[in-house]
């Protein structure tokens, strides 16, 4: 006997107890029949079962199994409606707590932890990237410290403050940050220097002899005309290339920056800076020793003394161009070319490190104190702020 015709018994109400109480629990297996509420016009089965046509107790018997339908129905529905919301709120909590980290997970990521320094914050990927970029790049603009507010999907609001200030002032950009792309609502703090903002000696690989204030003479006449309380930044150039010893006995004291000569390399001025000056950084030291002078696992006494030390000196300007060397996306976020940085490294191991110019943020009279050393053959000036 076909499950058809025990339905068409089981309608009638000729089938036995155990035959109905099967027929019964074969039509609660299978509870979604259908996905909408069929009418009773609906149901062939109930078509049958009309009043002009059965007994009464057909009748009662059709009705009964309607109701069972109906009920196997809605228990159908309310068991797919709650499914199917416990999915929507699933794919709404994925969405809203997962999905904005997925997607932020493709681009650079600023607050990623690259080290916890002793007695100080961690540090972050964007201030580790600050401090190398800026010390290798802009003299006078060093910067190692970086607020971030994720606003997720790879964007964020980026606060840059000023740690280090030579004219008592401290200032603080702010920007965004959109997957991958960075905006300073002051573009000013990545300002490069000018190329000719240092003229090299006669003689040295990459020698120019104009600056970016004319010629030597029209450059020391501009001097007498600063303003006497006014912040410069000056770039004082060298009568001679100075082994960084040399130059830091002659210059140590009184400059913050100096630029390191690169032969033919590039045509970039890159250098470090003469100091120690910012915020505890941590790092992978293995990889990149000496990468930031102010370093966390360094006594006091050592941190004073390394700017003195060449060798100590080397290591560091090589470890920056090491790490920029291995991120080019730092490069990249900070809008700046690629550079030959394998030919850098292997001239500047060649040569040791060589100082054609330095930097000094002052005022007027300062920096015509130190532009009549005799050592000083250039000096172009730009306002600070």
């Amino acid at each position: 006997m076909t499950f058809r015709e025990l339905l068409s018994l089981y309608q009638k109400g000729e089938l036995p107890k155990e035959q109905q109480e099967y027929v019964e629990s074969e039509i609660e297996k299978h509870e979604a029949i259908s996905e909408y509420l069929y009418d009773d016009s609906e149901l062939p089965v109930l078509e049958n079962a009309a009043p002009s046509e059965k007994n009464e107790k057909d009748t009662k018997q059709s009705e009964d199994f309607t109701r069972l339908i109906r009920k196997m129905i809605r228990r159908a529905f309310i068991k797919m409606g709650v499914t199917v919301g416990a999915v929507v709120l699933a794919a709404v909590m994925a969405v809203t707590c997962f999905f904005p980290d997925i997607v932020a997970s493709f681009y650079y990521d600023p607050e990623k932890t690259v080290g916890y320094p002793s007695y100080a914050t961690k540090t972050t990927q964007m201030a580790l990237d600050l401090s190398v970029f800026t010390e290798l790049f802009l003299p006078s603009t060093y910067r190692n410290n970086v607020i971030i507010d994720d606003e997720g999907y790879g964007n964020y609001h980026i606060s840059i403050p000023e740690t280090l200030s030579y004219d008592g002032k401290n200032t603080t950009v702010s920007g965004k940050l959109e997957k991958g792309k960075l905006t300073l609502y002051d573009p000013n703090l990545l300002a490069y220097p000018a190329s000719n903002a240092f003229v090299l000696p006669k003689g040295a690989e990459g020698y120019y002899s104009m600056g970016a204030a004319g010629t030597a003479e029209e450059a020391f006449a501009r001097l007498r005309k600063l303003d006497e309380y006014d912040y410069y930044t000056a770039y004082f150039s060298l009568s001679e290339l100075m082994d960084y010893e040399s130059f830091y006995e002659e210059f140590g004291l009184q400059a913050q920056w100096c630029a390191v000569h690169l032969g033919k390399t590039t045509q970039a001025v890159l250098g470090m800076s003469t100091g120690i000056s910012g915020s505890l950084m941590d790092w992978d030291r293995e990889a990149y020793p000496r990468l930031c002078l102010l370093d966390s696992k360094s006594e006091l006494s050592e941190l004073i003394e390394m700017p003195r030390d060449a060798q100590i000196m080397q290591t560091h300007f090589l470890s920056m161009l090491s790490y920029m060397k291995d991120h080019p996306e730092t490069m990249a976020l900070f809008g700046a070319g690629e550079l030959p940085w394998g030919d850098i490294m292997r001239y500047v191991n060649e040569k040791g490190l060589t100082v054609y110019g330095f930097t000094v943020t002052a005022r007027r009279d300062t920096i015509l104190e130190i532009a009549q050393n005799d050592m000083i053959s250039y000096v172009y000036t730009k306002p600070f702020r």
